[in-house]
């Protein structure tokens, strides 16, 4: 069972990789690290603690209170400045981004363009702001004349029937009783 469970591999998390000049300076930085401070070794990882020291990260500086001062940190970041023109926080914030947006590119589906219903191009016509208001006009007119121009005959049907039949009928059978 012990040689099953020795055999199976251990997951690691994938790690972000800098650059070849920022991981070289880091690992650089993490030797010395190892071997001037060992207390610090095992209580920080120390890819971590050289990534922070290299970003110029104050609150790592007070935390493990040193100032660099054993540590050639300062000829790293001037190095790397010098090499990729930039500033350290800034090309390891790009690396960031870039790993962060390659993520999300391998992740995310953009939807494909869809087509458009029929409801959303009748919307499109009715809402305008400048055509909503006169064809709304326009609809409660034809509304309008459709009630009172198609009922007319049914109208004057039923002004028929309560003038001539229905009376009769009433009377009739008010009479039988």
């Amino acid at each position: 069972i012990i040689e099953v469970a020795d055999a199976i591999p251990s997951h690691l998390p994938n790690q972000l990789n800098y650059g070849q000049d920022i991981e070289d300076a880091s690992s650089a930085l993490q030797m010395q690290i190892k071997n001037a401070y060992p207390a610090l070794a095992e209580k920080y990882p120390l890819r971590w603690l050289s990534f922070k020291l290299m970003e110029g990260d104050d609150h790592v500086y007070k935390e493990i209170n040193i100032a660099g001062n054993g540590l050639p940190v300062r000829d790293v970041i001037n190095h790397l400045k010098k090499a990729h023109g930039d500033d350290i926080e800034s090309i390891m914030a790009d690396a960031r981004y870039a790993q962060a947006t390659g993520l999300t590119h391998e992740v995310l589906k953009k939807p494909e363009f869809r087509k458009i219903d029929l409801t959303e191009k009748i919307d499109r016509v009715v809402l305008n702001r400048f055509l909503g208001i006169p064809i709304f006009l326009a609809a409660m007119w034809v509304v309008f004349k459709l009630v009172f121009d198609v009922s007319t005959p049914f109208i004057d049907w039923v002004d028929e029937m309560m003038a001539g039949p229905f009376p009769r009928w009433a009377e009739a059978i008010l009479g039988v009783i």
